[in-house]
């Protein structure tokens, strides 16, 4: 830039960007971004004057909870992160976004960074809060679409207030709410709005076969979930048989629950085995797991009635050769016409094994990702960047090219 009356050797050089520095001659809300009406916030790099582009480090996360893998939202809303209501008074509110790093959830109001706790109890006067430790390599926000989260504490049911977020990574599926306290409400009592913050939401567990004879063949059911190893299955009790075989052997450590209806006296007897258990007895039956052999053997035989069906299901978890990385996803939306305005389907991709692989949930169930609900997009070398929609189109970005759905 150009100052009259000063020699072309001795010029000022203003500048930030071509064509930015010092701008007197428009209005200071005419000019460009890269200008600025005076000669304040400018500093030298030895051969000319800059404009300081106003950039400030707000904190150090990595150190502490880890690198960031993921913020929520990105389109310039603020979400309601906290809000403590001590009477009719708010005592105290944050609005802004959410960070999913390594370790933790965090919120983020522009000012400070703050642990988002898992849980909160309150208890003699003082508020206690519980933090999980993650390990997210890969995860990713979306939008809940509307989803409230509801939770009854023995008195009253209460609910959730403000957006909820998902956040699949680690293996899991979690669902994020605003810290929303009220007290003392009702009269006497303090009420947390939902005190689970972050909360693990249970996947879907498919019946996977129907009026099975205690010999394991039976009706094909619900495809099983890729968000997790557990299935049932459901039996149709013949009166005479006590050993009942599995649809799969060499089953996992984690829980296995075996239910059986008497239809005569509409008792349901459930028994729970964990890892290291092999007996379970309700009632007088005792009932004995196998987990290599994947049979369940009763003392008694469980009874059966005319038109009674899958009166004795069993529930357990057998880990695949080849897992699915659909919960190791870097990119996701939603896609279709669903409620609130939202989609129907959650859309996951981006995954560093699977780069050309779409998952897709079932309609309205964000807990439930079929096993042959997947696509294959394009050249397998070339991951999925980013879903984008338009009118009732999924656009599939690549980083080389661009699909359509």
């Amino acid at each position: 830039m150009k100052q009259k009356g000063i020699a072309s050797d001795k010029e000022l050089c203003v500048s930030f960007v071509p064509n930015g520095g010092v701008n007197l001659s428009s209005s200071p809300a005419r000019i460009s971004e890269n200008q600025a009406a005076g000669m304040l916030n400018m500093y030298s790099d030895e051969r000319s004057l800059r404009l300081r582009p106003g950039i400030k480090k707000m904190g150090e996360i990595e150190s502490v909870y880890g690198s960031i893998k993921d913020v929520y939202p990105r389109d310039g809303r603020r979400l309601l992160l906290k809000r403590i209501t001590h009477g009719e008074n708010i005592t105290e509110e944050k609005h802004g976004i959410y960070i999913a790093t390594q370790k933790a959830v965090l919120s983020f109001d522009g000012e400070s960074f703050e642990r988002v706790p898992c849980f909160a109890e309150y208890s003699s006067g003082v508020w206690n809060y519980q933090y999980s430790d993650f390990n997210f390599n890969a995860c990713v926000f979306l939008p809940s679409a509307g989803v409230e989260l509801t939770e009854n504490d023995g008195q009253a049911n209460w609910k959730a207030e403000g957006d909820t977020v998902y956040l699949f990574g680690s293996g899991c599926t979690y669902i994020i709410t605003p810290q929303v306290i009220y007290w003392p409400f009702p009269i006497g009592q303090v009420h947390i709005c939902a005190n689970y913050f972050v909360v693990t939401r249970p996947p879907y567990v498919p019946i996977i076969l129907n009026d099975c004879s205690p010999a394991g063949d039976g009706v094909k059911g619900e495809a099983r979930n890729l968000l997790t190893e557990a299935v049932t299955q459901a039996y149709t009790a013949n009166s005479q048989s006590t050993a009942y075989k599995l649809n799969d052997s060499n089953i996992d450590d984690d829980t296995v629950t075996a239910c059986y209806t008497n239809p005569l006296s509409k008792v349901t007897l459930e028994f729970v085995f964990d890892a290291d258990e092999v007996t379970q007895t309700r009632s007088g039956i005792t009932v004995t797991l196998h987990r290599g052999e994947g049979t369940l053997t009763f003392s008694q035989p469980p009874i059966t009635a005319a038109g009674v069906k899958n009166n004795v299901t069993v529930t357990y978890s057998k880990t695949p050769i080849t897992k699915a990385p659909v919960l190791n996803c870097t990119v996701g939306g939603w896609f279709g016409s669903g409620r609130n305005g939202g989609g129907s389907h959650i859309v996951l991709g981006g995954y560093s094994t699977a780069k050309n692989l779409v998952y897709y949930s079932k309609s309205e169930d964000p807990s439930y990702f079929p096993e042959d609900f997947f696509v294959t997009v394009g050249d397998p070398s070339d991951a999925v960047t980013a879903f984008g929609v338009q009118f009732n189109t999924l656009v599939i970005f690549k980083n080389h090219s661009i699909f359509c759905l």
